[in-house]
């Protein structure tokens, strides 16, 4: 086997290159681009100790490049699961020892991954060589680079005796390398994930699950990130198409099946939906939302409902808020509270869901949000749910009105 140099994270390495003939290739298994190139001998994993299963885990390190990309036409829910199990097995197993660019995976491996009770190797090798066919820009984020141009991910793949052996793109694989800059995904909760949009929503708002929220995306770079860049099907050409089609469907998916919990928030102007961003926290209540999901509630309530869960409300809470207010009162409600988190000249709310609570109310989003025009009245620095400045401490109800109601009353008997 071949000596094996691992870079360190984030850096480049050098090493010597090995000038070895590439093996012929059926022309018919060879993709549409099979490019010369010299690459560093490395493979791409960190060791496994004795005894363990490796790719089972289903944890897989995808770096950020590749979490962020366009692919050039929309692509099957199996060739989303396919393209991760392959780019994790190449990440964590070495490649094979006639070249540096080539992985081998069994195909009881990939139906393990998968998590499908059928072995049906036929329709196995039909995702196979349509693989071969799949472009995808890389790292759009960057907006320059290797952002500009699509690439086949997979150049050549090959079935012989139930194992699959596959040949990624150069950039990709320096890609699979890059450790500054990465996401946490699990294969075994994208298994779960059944619509056409749901594993790039999934992975993308797991990269900014720390955070809590993503940057605003123009809703058609969004929608180029979920679906395709390029051959964009009809049905996701407006707004309203993607929003009832693609996204809301993919929404209710992540939040039934997995453990993080997804809203989308929108901005608009001219009451036209212009950006959006993804607010993403960790799914405490996965049962309650798939037992809204499966009780016939529309898209529109369980979106609503899963808002209110990552404002912090518990899963009675909502749903007895959901029984005492309109729908139409809780989103003027939770629009009022989201700019009241969003004022950042203010004492920071600590408690959302109270707050947003005595917002409803007391219809207190019926008037003029006196954070929005930059004034700071002392209702909403230190309203429902605000931490004091000094001590830390939650203004509370009583602690509010108290010293009013007995300053009222001094001031009207004096």
């Amino acid at each position: 086997m071949k000596s094996t140099n691992k870079p360190t994270a984030g850096k480049s390495t050098s090493v010597e290159q090995q000038s070895q003939a590439e093996p012929q290739l059926p022309m018919l298994m060879r993709g549409p681009q099979d490019p010369e190139f010299d690459l560093p001998k490395f493979f791409l994993s960190t060791k496994r100790t004795k005894g363990s299963s490796g790719n089972r885990t289903g944890k897989f390190q995808k770096s950020n490049a590749l979490v962020h990309n366009n692919p050039q036409v929309a692509m099957t829910v199996m060739q989303q699961k396919m393209t991760n199990i392959w780019l994790k097995n190449a990440q964590q197993t070495p490649a094979v020892p006639e070249s540096e660019v080539r992985w081998k995976i069994p195909t009881s491996e990939v139906f393990g991954q998968l998590e499908v009770s059928t072995r049906n190797h036929k329709h196995l090798e039909k995702i196979i060589n349509q693989m071969m066919s799949i472009k995808v820009r890389w790292d759009v984020m960057n907006e320059k680079g290797i952002a500009k141009n699509y690439a086949v991910v997979f150049p050549y793949c090959k079935v012989e005796q139930g194992v699959i052996t596959y040949e990624i793109q150069t950039e990709v694989i320096k890609l699979l390398n890059e450790f500054e800059s990465y996401t946490n995904i699990n294969l075994k909760e994208i298994s779960k994930l059944s619509k056409k949009s749901s594993i790039p929503l999934y992975e993308l708002a797991s990269r900014y699950l720390n955070i809590g929220y993503s940057r605003w995306f123009e809703w058609d770079k969004f929608r180029d990130m979920l679906v395709a860049a390029d051959n964009i099907p009809n049905n996701a050409k407006s707004w309203a198409l993607f929003n009832a089609r693609y996204l809301m469907p993919a929404v209710e998916d992540v939040n039934a099946q997995t453990d993080i919990l997804v809203t989308i928030e929108q901005r608009k102007f001219n009451r036209k939906i212009t950006h959006v961003r993804i607010a993403v926290t960790h799914n405490n209540n996965k049962n309650s939302l798939n037992n809204v999901a499966l009780a016939g509630h529309s898209p529109e309530k369980f979106e609503l409902f899963s808002q209110l869960i990552v404002l912090g409300f518990r899963e009675k809470s909502a749903q007895l808020l959901m029984k005492q207010y309109s729908a139409d009162e809780i989103k003027l409600a939770m629009e009022y509270t989201k700019k009241r988190l969003e004022a950042t000249n203010l004492t920071k709310l600590q408690f959302p869901d109270r707050y947003l609570s005595h917002a409803l109310k007391n219809k207190l989003y019926l008037e003029p949000a006196s954070f929005t025009n930059g004034k700071s009245l002392e209702l909403f620095a230190k309203g429902w749910g605000a931490v004091s400045g000094r001590s830390g401490a939650v203004i509370t109800e009583e602690a509010w009105w108290k010293p009013r109601c007995i300053a009222s009353s001094a001031w009207a008997s004096g």
